[in-house]
């Protein structure tokens, strides 16, 4: 009955999501804009994009519970590595994670009106995967963000699930682990894939959890311990994923 009224609210709350998320894009997208045109610095952008980050998640009904968090240091930067179900991991990552924030996006994404434009003049990071040497040169420039003390966000899928399972990962986030020599912290993200599943129009109110595991040292890679590495942070990040899938059809 609890879970009848929820859907129910859901979807006459729906268009009324939709508009505040809209709106909220839109100004925070000028405002990148209008901060970047007065050369403000990238700190102000990394306190205003995690102020976005928690009013689209507070609209859309989705609460984020976060565990592991004290693994991490304050004074370090990292390469966050996650599992990648949902447009909403973006936004459940900048709120959960007290850090300036890289993120690695698809270049075609600055066609989009307004949303485009302000993500082309943020400190995040586009690529061009179709052209492997613009894809290096992206690459590069995380490279420089994380010696200049930033943390960067890889979804080393390459693209969002379309059930919800961890797909197989692709080498370049660990290219990037390889030559930064920082911790990498694997984490699971659970249940974004449920807020708006694909094919269909309504977001879902949904509670999210947040894994953080224990990051993991590296002074860099050679090709064989590189995979080796891959094949470990799949593990971990794929485990509470697979023990939920269980006892969901137990």
């Amino acid at each position: 009955m609890k879970k009848m009224k929820s859907k129910i609210f859901d979807i006459l709350y729906y268009p009324f999501r939709v508009l505040f998320i809209t709106l909220s894009t839109v100004f925070f997208s000028f405002y990148s804009i209008f901060l970047f045109s007065i050369k403000a610095r990238d700190d102000h952008f990394h306190w205003m994009i995690r102020k976005w980050a928690k009013i689209i998640l507070f609209f859309s009904g989705v609460k984020v519970k976060i565990k592991g968090k004290e693994l991490l240091s304050t004074d370090s930067s990292y390469i966050f590595v996650s599992n990648h179900s949902s447009l909403y991991d973006i936004p459940i990552m900048i709120s959960a994670l007290d850090y300036n924030l890289r993120i690695i996006y698809k270049k075609e994404l600055q066609k989009v009106p307004i949303f485009g434009w302000g993500l082309s003049k943020t400190p995040y990071i586009p690529i061009e995967r179709e052209d492997p040497r613009k894809a290096m040169g992206s690459l590069d420039k995380a490279l420089e963000a994380i010696k200049e003390g930033d943390s960067v966000i890889v979804y080393p899928e390459g693209t969002r699930s379309k059930d919800g399972k961890i797909q197989a990962f692709k080498r370049g986030a660990f290219l990037l682990a390889a030559r930064a020599g920082k911790p990498i912290v694997p984490i699971t993200i659970i249940g974004s894939w449920a807020i708006k599943p694909p094919n269909r129009k309504i977001i879902y109110s949904s509670e999210v959890q947040l894994i953080i595991h224990q990051p993991i040292l590296n002074e860099g890679l050679t090709k064989e311990a590189e995979k080796k590495l891959m094949d470990k942070i799949y593990a971990i990040i794929a485990q509470p994923l697979q023990e939920r899938e269980k006892c969901l059809t137990i």
